[in-house]
C-alpha cells in the first residue's frame, strides 16, 4: 500500500517534460543540466524570456557550459537577434569545436548578418564534420551563390540534391545558376 501511494505521488512528476524539468530544477537548483533542460522546454512552449533567463543563469555560474551557450545562441537566432546569437554560437564553437550543427548555425547567422566570408568558412567546417548532411551543402551553396561563385555553388546544390532527392529548393537553385551561367556565356560571346 505504501509503495502504491508513493508511486502514485511521484508519477505526477512524469506527466510531461515541463513538470518533470520544473521538479528537477526545484530539487537541484544548482544543477546546470536541470536548468538547461527546463529552459529548453520553456523555449519550446514559447516562454522565451524565461528560457533565456535560465540559460543566462547557468552561464553566469558556468560560462564554459557548452550546451547553455549553444541553446541560448539558438534561441536568440530564432528570435532574430542575430548579433547576440553570433556571439553565443562563437562561444559554443570555442568550447566544443566538434559539433557540426553549431558551425552550421554560426555560418547561417553570419550569412544573415551579411558576413559572407565567415559564413563560407563556418559552413565549410560544418560540411567537413558531417558531409552527409544535405542542409549544410545547401546553405553553403546559398552563400557561395551570393558571393558570385556560381560554379562552386552549383556543386554544393548538386551534393545537397544527391543526399536528399526531395530537396526541390536545390533543384531550383541549380536551374537558376545554369541560366545565369548560360546568360553570362552569351554576353561574353557577343
Amino acid at each position: 500500500m505504501l509503495l502504491g501511494t508513493a508511486s502514485f505521488y511521484y508519477s505526477r512528476f512524469w506527466s510531461d517534460n515541463l513538470v518533470l524539468f520544473e521538479r528537477a530544477a526545484a530539487m537541484a537548483p544548482a544543477n546546470d543540466t536541470a536548468l538547461n533542460n527546463l529552459a529548453s522546454e520553456l523555449f519550446s512552449r514559447g516562454r522565451h524570456d524565461e528560457a533565456m533567463g535560465l540559460y543566462r543563469k547557468v552561464l553566469a555560474r558556468n560560462p564554459g557550459h557548452w550546451l547553455a551557450n549553444y541553446n541560448l545562441a539558438y534561441c536568440l537566432y530564432k528570435l532574430g537577434r542575430i548579433g547576440e546569437a553570433r556571439e553565443y554560437f562563437e562561444r559554443a564553437v570555442a568550447i566544443n569545436p566538434s559539433n557540426p550543427d553549431e558551425f552550421a548555425y554560426l555560418g547561417i547567422t553570419e550569412y544573415r548578418a551579411g558576413d559572407l566570408e565567415d559564413a563560407t568558412l563556418d559552413l565549410s567546417r560544418a560540411v567537413a564534420l558531417r558531409p552527409e548532411e544535405s542542409r549544410y551543402h545547401f546553405a553553403l551553396g546559398m552563400v557561395l551563390r551570393d558571393q558570385g561563385k556560381l560554379v562552386t555553388a552549383r556543386e554544393e546544390f548538386h551534393k545537397s540534391l544527391a543526399l536528399d532527392p526531395q530537396q526541390t529548393d536545390a533543384e531550383v537553385q541549380i536551374k537558376a545558376i545554369e541560366q545565369r551561367l548560360a546568360h553570362s556565356k552569351q554576353k561574353t560571346a557577343k
